[in-house]
């Protein structure tokens, strides 16, 4: 994705800035381009950061293993593209090639944050809600076997449940801006 036209600070503040949101993070740099120091700039920046260049489409894809994200702009990115966890097309060079799960329009790479931010929110607010439902619904559910409801309680008791479930997914709406 760090074509020479965005070899820039732009490029190596994204980098710094995931490095920093995914501590665990792992980042291979993959290119088609056979200049050897194509990337060097940017596994100078830490540890994490591999690059290999001179690839084929099918190295390319060979080298997406596991939970992976992959963005890519071109038309020798659509294997890779298509067998990575989560892809990123920027772009408009290459249309309609190969399933990806975003299709950047502009080559924001800030973008790529945001998604990744706003996924790791829902994935935590989506297994509370499961939480406090599972904890509701269970006790609701103990007290009406019990005969403590009378049908308008269980009534209430559903609608109050909708209401804490609306409640803590609308937590989704509240995502800040990218840290810098």
């Amino acid at each position: 994705v760090f074509i020479k036209s965005i070899y820039d600070a732009n490029s190596e503040n994204f980098l710094k800035r995931l490095l920093r949101m995914r501590r665990d993070a792992k980042i291979a740099i993959l290119s088609g381009d056979s200049s050897a120091g194509a990337g060097s700039q940017f596994v100078n920046l830490d540890q994490r950061i591999s690059y290999v260049g001179n690839l084929t489409p099918e190295e390319k894809a060979e080298n997406i293993c596991g939970l992976s994200a992959f963005a890519g702009d071109g038309l020798n990115d659509t294997l890779a593209l298509a067998k990575a966890t989560t892809s990123f097309r920027l772009g408009h060079r290459v249309l309609g090639f190969a399933p990806v799960d975003f299709h950047l329009q502009s080559p924001d790479l800030n973008l790529i944050l945001d998604t990744i931010q706003y996924s790791t929110k829902y994935r935590r607010v989506l297994i509370q809600t499961v939480g406090a439902a599972f904890v509701y619904n269970a006790l609701a559910f103990t007290l009406a076997a019990l005969g403590k409801f009378s049908p308008l309680g269980a009534v209430l008791s559903m609608l109050a449940s909708f209401s804490i479930m609306l409640l803590s997914v609308s937590r989704l709406l509240k995502i800040g801006e990218v840290t810098k």
